[in-house]
C-alpha cells in the first residue's frame, strides 16, 4: 500500500509515521505540508490511500478531496483533523472521505481504519 499523509504538522506526521512504519502491508509514504504539494505527489505518486487534514497551507483539505475525487473514486481517503466540526464531517463525507476522525479524541482509531480499508482490497 502507499500512502500519502497530507498534514503541516510535523508532529502528527511523525505520530503516523511510526504506525504506519509497523505496518507490514505499507510499501512507501509520501508527506505533502500544504494542498499545492499535496496535488502534485498525488498525481506522482497515485497512492492507495491518503490521509488527509482540513486545514493546510495554500489550499485546504476539503480542495484537495474536491480535486481528487473529479477523476478518482478509488483512492481511500481518511480525514484527519482538528476541527471536527458537523459541517466538515458533512461536506467530507459527501465528497467521499472513507473516514473522519478528530486528532484529539479519535488518533487512535486511525489505525483500525487503514486495516479495515487494506482488508477489503
Amino acid at each position: 500500500m502507499k500512502i500519502l499523509v497530507i498534514d503541516d504538522s510535523a508532529i502528527i506526521v511523525r505520530r503516523i509515521h511510526s504506525f504506519l512504519n509497523s505496518m507490514e502491508f505499507v510499501n512507501s509514504i509520501a508527506h505533502a505540508k500544504n494542498g499545492e504539494e499535496a496535488l502534485t505527489l498525488y498525481n506522482f505518486l497515485k497512492p492507495d490511500l491518503i490521509l488527509l487534514d482540513i486545514k493546510i497551507p495554500i489550499m485546504n483539505g476539503i480542495e484537495v478531496l474536491k480535486n481528487i475525487r473529479k477523476n478518482d473514486q478509488q483512492t481511500s481517503v481518511i480525514v484527519l483533523t482538528n476541527y471536527p466540526e458537523e459541517q466538515y464531517r458533512i461536506a467530507c463525507t459527501k465528497l467521499g472521505a472513507n473516514y473522519f476522525f478528530d486528532k484529539s479524541t479519535e488518533f487512535g482509531s486511525v489505525e483500525a481504519a487503514i486495516r479495515s480499508l487494506q482488508n477489503k482490497k
